[in-house]
């Protein structure tokens, strides 16, 4: 599992859109969506519902939401902890 993906799956939860999504990471939408195609085959569950324009979280995806932000604060805390160490 890769931090850009837990990212971007944690951005399109948040904006509801997956071309939003792509807009403001820079990537294209078919990024965001091979990215998401990807988190889904290794959790082996859908994490979005996908009905016309409109997205939402699959039960599957609420469950994950939690760890995905726990995830990327985490990561976000390791390289803190590193960088002060270099500081010191």
């Amino acid at each position: 599992m890769e931090l850009r993906t837990v990212n971007t799956f944690l951005h399109i939860a948040e904006l509801h859109s997956f071309s939003r999504t792509a807009r403001q990471l820079g990537y294209s939408q078919s990024a965001v969506s091979s990215q998401i195609a990807q988190l889904e085959a290794e959790l082996g569950a859908p994490l979005f519902d996908r009905v016309g324009k409109t997205i939402a979280l699959t039960p599957q995806g609420r469950q994950f939401f939690e760890y995905a932000q726990n995830i990327l604060r985490m990561a976000e805390n390791a390289r803190n902890v590193m960088l002060s160490l270099i500081h010191i």
